[in-house]
């Protein structure tokens, strides 16, 4: 619980020139984008409709999901309608491939094609999602 003794933020340990702060944070809670692909590398379907009824809750388009789930799934098929694999990055101005490897920064979303800054704040906002 956040009530107890490891969340309860270090005070100000003096150091030379200066001090240092920390706390821990728990982050269990939060929603792992990663999770959209199962270990084998398929599609999870249940962190997939979590995802779509998260970005549904933020009024933001459920496509979304499929285009993050294409930026970090291993192959190079388009996942449905929505989807998006090199060919789509490849025509972009300057052209680039999708990553197919786990997400390291939740700020690889802009990479998507029509993503944008708002978008991005909304869900980072709203979920705590880290950047």
């Amino acid at each position: 619980s956040l009530d107890e003794v490891w969340a309860t933020p270090l005070p100000p340990l003096p150091i030379d020139g200066g001090s240092v702060v920390g706390r821990l944070e728990d982050m269990q809670g939060r929603f792992n984008l990663n999770n959209l692909i199962n270990a084998d590398g398929t599609k999870n379907q249940i962190a997939y409709a979590q995802f779509q009824r998260l970005l549904e809750r933020l009024q933001l388009e459920p496509k979304w999901a499929s285009l993050v789930l294409d930026w970090i799934d291993p192959d190079t098929l388009a996942d449905g309608v929505d989807g998006a694999e090199d060919g789509v990055y490849t025509g972009q101005s300057p052209p680039y491939r999708t990553a197919n490897a786990p997400i390291t920064s939740t700020s690889e979303l802009l990479a998507l094609p029509g993503f944008g800054v708002e978008r991005y704040r909304k869900l980072i906002g709203e979920l705590g999602l880290r950047k």
